[in-house]
């Protein structure tokens, strides 16, 4: 056997080693997770934008919603040992402490959802492609997987037919018998202004009156392209947010576009909700879809300040783009989300 052979079959033996055994004295690294783990961890998802608490201006401090998704789609739970968080920003130098980490956990193992669509004539320029009917049957699908007892209702404000504040095209049905849920989405149309709060005022009331808080998780989605317009006088964002909070049904909020931010943060946050921001209409299916992971899992709220050396926050109007990272034994995920301090 010549030289040349000799390499080359000790090269192949040594790749052949991945037992612990050793070549030539070198023990070969095998990872503490890999990608055949399905419990190893796969993505990290900023599911909003930092919700400032009320005190910001002087303290800095905000939450931010998170997701850590491991291969089989279950919730990768993020530490203060896991996780750390960095902030860019081009007029400043700030830095941001990850405090406290806690669980949003279900609390009972079936929920229901009202969503709320915008019905208004904007959505034919946001959405022409109707990108929502498609978000909304992702979800119905996504939380099937975990349960099919989940129960959903459709309604629309705006639009050209029916209840021009809320229009149920689909009240609570079990996400098992999907196909009337997918007909609902189908219905979804553009016509009208933007009656956002009385709608959502609806829909926290339809859920209170049809399903027991006793059996079911209740959650309202409002979702939205534009700013407050056409709802009724009594329906203020303070009113709103109240009610929810007094029937204990959180409003998440999902954002197309140029909303009004601030408004949509303050409604989600008040009622124990979260505000997520999508650009485009086609991120509308990753929005959705991670909502329900949230729903029918959990998710994590990062407790955070951000503050300059001099102990100041970010003033109005600043942008930043903060980078969540979690890691989980050798793997190491990261997911950016830039955000203007209204």
């Amino acid at each position: 056997m010549g030289k040349s052979t000799r390499v080359v079959l000790m090269a192949l033996l040594c790749a052949l080693l991945v037992t612990g055994l050793s070549c030539k004295g070198k023990n070969p690294v095998i990872p503490t997770v890999g990608f055949n783990d399905p419990d190893a961890l796969f993505m990290v998802y900023v599911m909003g934008v930092p919700m400032l608490r009320s005190d910001f201006a002087s303290t800095g401090r905000f939450d931010l919603s998170v997701i850590g998704l491991t291969f089989n789609e279950n919730v990768f739970w993020g530490t203060t040992a896991n996780s750390t968080m960095s902030v860019y920003c081009s007029t400043g130098t700030y830095t941001p402490v990850v405090e406290v980490i806690s669980q949003r956990i279900p609390t009972l193992s079936q929920i229901a959802v009202q969503v709320v669509f915008d019905g208004s004539g904007s959505m034919s320029g946001s959405d022409p492609t109707y990108v929502r009917r498609e978000a909304g049957r992702i979800f119905i699908r996504k939380l099937a997987r975990r349960n099919l007892a989940h129960r959903v209702a459709v309604s629309e404000f705006a639009g050209n037919t029916g209840d021009y504040y809320f229009n149920l095209w689909r009240d609570f049905t079990a996400v098992s018998d999907s196909l009337p849920l997918f007909s609902a989405f189908d219905s979804l149309d553009n016509d009208g202004l933007t009656p956002l709060l009385t709608a959502t005022r609806r829909g926290i009331q339809h859920i209170d009156s049809t399903v027991s808080a006793a059996q079911f998780n209740r959650t309202v989605i409002s979702f939205t392209d534009g700013w407050e317009n056409d709802s009724e006088p009594q329906d203020s964002l303070g009113a709103v947010a109240a009610l929810a909070q007094a029937r204990g049904i959180p409003v998440f909020v999902v954002g197309l576009g140029a909303v009004d931010v601030a408004s949509m943060i303050r409604l989600a946050s008040y009622s124990g909700g979260v505000f997520a921001q999508a650009s485009v209409a086609n991120d509308l299916k990753g929005v959705f879809a991670v909502i329900a992971t949230s729903l029918t899992q959990g998710y994590n709220v990062y407790q955070c300040t951000v503050r300059d050396a001099q102990g100041n926050a970010p003033p109005s109007g600043t942008n930043l783009r903060f980078t969540v990272r979690m890691k989980d034994g050798d793997l190491l995920k990261a997911k950016d989300v830039w955000f203007q301090i209204p």
